[in-house]
């Protein structure tokens, strides 16, 4: 049981500091945290943009390039388009020009009786512009997605993304369809290859990735995730969805393991139709561990602070508050000489302390001096009557008693 008022005011004092300080850290985590979480929503914002400017950059770029190549087409009369053997003439030629210049994997014209015209890197082998493959190969161009999706919409189509065989990245196909004079010449088809979009998403250091229309990434700053198939982009598809672009949103992402709980920013968007979500995602706990990191070392702070002031208040008490210890002591003796239980006074207490303690000090020492005066002067008194009753009790009534009691 603590019974020193030093270590009373200390602990308690030292108290008050622990509460005082966890107060501060946890008002100061509260605050941090909320900041923290307020900044990396900014900045997923600010990347989830940074990475579909340059998505919509490319998509405008290769669809302008889909486009003008058609229009050039359409320039020829109706005489050098209207055959297949026309067609393999006046347009075979180009395709190979502008597949190698626009750096396109494919460049090619899928016709209504189910050949397709093209130049690729089969045609590169062969060391010849183009060929036309079809019927004799087992192929039907009119059964391609983007021939039957480009000739419904009547425009430029792109196509969700597939992996190419040789490469294993990403691809797109942009599919145009060919009118002229009304009648209908065939589907432009170019294959692009994302090497160049990929390049762009590897510089970018943070979770970036973009989702075709079937929610599988084309291209994304980590490339074990390119064209795979996930329930949880599915799901992080719907729920910023709901949300809107650029809204953060925290997201349980479930793997075969466990359940992580992420940051999350979308934004989706579409091109002729073909719409795409470009998103971030960052672990939670790495952007908070700073934060948790922090809060220990505040911890830590706040028990070695206050243990430290502890002892230092002790300390400074023990010296300032010494002269109580003097006082008890000197009171303590002063109460046993008046009850008879020793036979000096206590002599004057030494504080010299121009404070409380000194003044209560002076006090003392002038009612123990003067009652010590009062009681010696009682005491002869007494003795000094004891006296004189002896003496009138011999007969002698002369005797007086000369001394005077202090009460």
């Amino acid at each position: 049981m603590v019974k020193s008022i030093k270590t009373k005011i200390a602990c308690l004092v030292g108290a008050l500091m622990v509460i005082a300080l966890l107060g501060i850290g946890l008002i100061t985590f509260i605050v941090t945290r909320s900041n923290t979480l307020e900044l990396a929503a900014h900045t997923q914002a600010n990347n989830v943009k940074m990475a579909d400017a340059i998505i919509a950059d490319f998509m405008a770029t290769n669809f302008k390039a889909t486009q003008e190549f058609g229009n050039m087409i359409l320039e020829m009369p109706y005489e050098k388009l209207a055959t297949q053997e026309a067609v393999m003439e006046n347009v075979g030629p180009l395709l190979r020009s502008f597949r190698i210049g626009g750096n396109f994997m494919n460049a090619g014209i899928g016709r209504e009786n189910g050949e397709l015209i093209v130049s690729d890197t089969e045609s590169d082998k062969e060391k010849i512009s183009h060929y036309s493959y079809g019927k004799a190969h087992n192929y039907d161009v009119r059964t391609r997605d983007w021939y039957i999706e480009a000739k419904k919409q009547n425009g430029i189509y792109i196509s969700p993304a597939y992996e190419d065989t040789l490469t294993h990245l990403p691809c797109f196909t942009f599919a145009y369809p060919l009118y002229k004079d009304g009648k209908f010449i065939g589907i432009l088809s170019l294959d692009l290859m994302l090497e160049q979009l990929q390049d762009h998403f590897n510089a970018i250091p943070v979770n970036v990735f973009a989702l075709d229309s079937i929610h599988v990434p084309f291209a994304a700053s980590n490339k074990e995730i390119l064209l795979k198939e996930n329930e949880n982009f599915k799901a992080l598809y719907a729920e910023t969805a709901k949300q809107g672009n650029y809204k953060n949103i925290l997201f349980d992402y479930v793997s075969s393991n466990e359940t992580e709980r992420k940051m999350a920013t979308c934004n989706h968007a579409s091109v002729q139709g073909q719409a795409y979500s470009v998103c971030t995602l960052e672990d939670l706990s790495m952007i908070q561990k700073p934060i948790w990191d922090m809060a220990t070392l505040q911890s830590i702070l706040v028990v070695l602070m206050s243990a430290i002031s502890m002892i230092v208040l002790f300390v400074v008490l023990y010296i300032y508050l010494k002269p109580v210890e003097t006082i008890k002591k000197s009171l303590l003796t002063f109460f046993a000489f008046l009850n008879h239980e020793v036979k000096t006074a206590p002599k004057p207490l030494h504080i010299t302390t121009h404070d409380e303690l000194g003044e209560m000090a002076h006090a003392i020492n002038e009612n123990i001096e003067k009652t010590k005066l009062g009681l010696e002067q009682d005491s002869k008194a007494v003795a000094q009557a004891v006296e004189t009753a002896k003496t009138i009790e011999a007969g002698d009534f002369r005797a007086r008693i000369t001394e005077t009691p202090h009460n």
